[in-house]
């Protein structure tokens, strides 16, 4: 189907200078408030399942912290790398303790 932009984009811009005129523009923008759904917070469920994807991502983000990599195993389990460098939290003890000694 094939739809010429001049015949559609005309006649909106004709009605949208038409709604938003200074004599009209409260009720153009009470009606467009009105047409809103009143519920704007999201679903019990999408909230938790946020809640839920946000706690993984500190757990893997701590994980890769701690040197651990991705592995191409069934379960998809973080193991640590050979060769990886210390974790930070490690790094910061050791030069702590070495200052205070």
């Amino acid at each position: 189907m094939y739809l010429r932009e001049d015949a559609l984009t005309d006649p909106l811009d004709t009605w949208l200078a038409s709604a938003f005129t200074p004599h009209r523009i409260e009720q153009t923008l009470t009606a467009l408030a009105d047409a809103q759904p009143l519920n704007l917070s999201p679903a019990p469920a999408t909230a938790a399942q946020t809640i839920i994807n946000d706690a993984k991502l500190e757990r893997y983000r701590a994980a890769l912290d701690a040197g651990a990599a991705r592995q191409s195993s069934p379960g998809g389990s973080l193991k640590p790398r050979p060769n990886a460098p210390a974790p930070k939290q490690s790094l910061t003890r050791t030069r702590a303790t070495a200052h205070a000694g």
